[in-house]
C-alpha cells in the first residue's frame, strides 16, 4: 500500500512496546516504500550505487540506484532514513559456491542492521532503546559523497535520506557525548516555544549536523490525515534570542535533521520545540526524544 497500513502500524507498536530496533529495506522497482518501511520508528534503508553494471567500483559522488524506492509525502514520514551500498554485493551462495552477486535495498539494509547491533553492544544507552540507536546512525550519516541535496530545510526529502551510513562518524558522536535526552510531559500539551537543549561551540568553515528523533506514540493505525506530534529543531547564532541559522519545518516526520555551513566561530544554541501535540495522560503520558550533533 502507498499509505501507512496495518503492517507499518504493527511494526511501530512492536518497536515502541518491546524496544527492539527494526531495520527495513525501502523496496525496489515500484513507486512507493514497501511495508513496513513506512513505519515511523523503523530505520528504512535505500540502495546507494557504489558499483557499475559491470561490477567495477565507482568514484564518489555516488547516485542512489534508480530502483531504490523513496517517498516524500505530506501525510507520511519521508523515507528512506538512510542509504547504504546495495549494488552488486558479494555474498556466500552455498557451501560449495561462495560468491553470489546481488543488488537491491535488501542488500543495503543488513549493513545498517550490523551497525545498529554493534552500536547497542558498544553504547549502553542504545541497548533496548531503538530511538537512541536510530538517532546516532542518522547523525553519523554523510551526504557530501552523494549526488544531489539530501537535506532541505531540515527534512529528509531526497531518495538518499540523511545520507550514506558512516560508522566512524556515528561512533564519534557517541564518544564525544554530543547527545541530549529528554521528555515532553503530557501536561505541557503544545509548548510552542523553542527551548535550548545544548550550547555548541562551532568553527567558521566547518559544517554542523544535528538530529532529533522521537517515537511514534500514536496507537491509531490510520495516519493518512497526518501524524499529530511534531518536534522541530533549530540552530541559533550567538544567543537564544537571535535569528536562527537553520530550522526544520516538517510536520509529520519523527526524524528531523539540520545540516548547515558555519559562517562564524562562536557559541550557538541548539533548540527544539513541540507543536501540534496529541499527547494525553491516558495513551501517551510523555514523548521521549534524543538529540545528537557533530561538527565536520
Amino acid at each position: 500500500s502507498i499509505e501507512y497500513c496495518y503492517i507499518d502500524h504493527y511494526v511501530d507498536q512492536f518497536i515502541k512496546n518491546y524496544k527492539i530496533s527494526f531495520v527495513k529495506s525501502s523496496g525496489n522497482s515500484i513507486s512507493y516504500i514497501t511495508a513496513p518501511g513506512k513505519a515511523y520508528n523503523a530505520i528504512t534503508v535505500g540502495n546507494l550505487k557504489t558499483k557499475s553494471s559491470t561490477n567495477l567500483p565507482l568514484s564518489a559522488p555516488y547516485n542512489v540506484n534508480s530502483s531504490s524506492c523513496y517517498i516524500a509525502n505530506n501525510l507520511l514520514a519521508n523515507k528512506p532514513d538512510i542509504v547504504a551500498p546495495g549494488t552488486n554485493i558479494y555474498l556466500p551462495k552455498s557451501d560449495t559456491e561462495v560468491i553470489y552477486i546481488g543488488s537491491g535495498t535488501s542488500y543495503a539494509a543488513p549493513i545498517v542492521t550490523a551497525l545498529s547491533a554493534q552500536l547497542m553492544q558498544y553504547e549502553e544507552f542504545a541497548i533496548f532503546n531503538p530511538n537512541c540507536a536510530k538517532n546516532y546512525i542518522i547523525c553519523g550519516a554523510s551526504n557530501d559523497n552523494i549526488t544531489g541535496t539530501t537535506i532541505s530545510y531540515g527534512q529528509l526529502t531526497d531518495e538518499s535520506g540523511a545520507g550514506l551510513v558512516n560508522a566512524i562518524n556515528t561512533y564519534s558522536v557517541v564518544n564525544l557525548q554530543n547527545t541530549f535526552y529528554g521528555a515532553y510531559l503530557y501536561t505541557y500539551n503544545a509548548p510552542g516555544m523553542y527551548s535550548t537543549k545544548a550550547i555548541v561551540n562551532l568553527h567558521k568553515g566547518k559544517h554542523f549536523r544535528a538530529v532529533v528523533t522521537f517515537m511514534n506514540e500514536n496507537d491509531d493505525d490510520d495516519l493518512t490525515d497526518g501524524y499529530g506530534n511534531n518536534v522541530d529543531i533549530r540552530l541559533v547564532r550567538d544567543n537564544p534570542y537571535s535569528t536562527y541559522c537553520v530550522s526544520s519545518i516538517s510536520q509529520y516526520n519523527n526524524v528531523e535533521v539540520i545540516d548547515t555551513y558555519i559562517n562564524a566561530s562562536m557559541d550557538y544554541s541548539l533548540q527544539i520545540r513541540l507543536t501540534n501535540s496529541i499527547l494525553n495522560p491516558v495513551d501517551n503520558p510523555d514523548l521521549h526524544y534524543w538529540i545528537s550533533w557533530r561538527e565536520y
